[in-house]
């Protein structure tokens, strides 16, 4: 396989394992809101179960799964997913929530404990990027 069928067969893999790893933080939020977990740290991150809902987080963590191609991550695999994850959720933390959905820095208005719950759905993001890649038999 030549470098540009290599470059092409890895990210549309880590795009698809992406998705994945989009679905399942999109289900892990909406599990959360919908049985009180985020509400009772007084976190208001509650979303509908809708397919735009959906659609918007699974196809954002297929973009975000492309930074799996940098060769500078570190192993073992799920030490490398939880790193990857970091960098999304940054992005989240300091760009999505206080400029585009003017919820403060680090979505503070959405409550005090908005940064761990960010972080630990991005963390679910990863792990299952890379999960997912190891059960499919593919190089995480």
């Amino acid at each position: 396989m030549n470098n540009t069928a290599k470059l092409l067969y890895d990210w549309s893999l880590f795009f698809a394992a992406g998705c994945v790893g989009g679905l399942v933080c999109a289900l892990s939020m909406w599990f959360s809101g919908a049985i009180g977990l985020s509400g009772s740290f007084s976190v208001k991150i509650a979303p509908a179960l809708t397919t735009q809902f959906l659609y918007v987080k699974t196809i954002q963590g297929g973009l975000w799964a492309t930074l799996f191609l940098l060769p500078i991550m570190p192993r073992p695999w799920f030490l490398r997913g939880i790193v990857i994850a970091l960098i999304p959720a940054a992005f989240e933390l300091f760009v999505s929530l206080p400029i585009v959905k003017n919820q403060g820095i680090l979505g503070m208005h959405l409550g005090t404990y908005t940064p761990i719950f960010v972080l630990c759905f991005h963390m679910i993001w990863g792990l299952s990027i890379t999960i997912w890649l190891r059960f499919i038999g593919a190089k995480a």
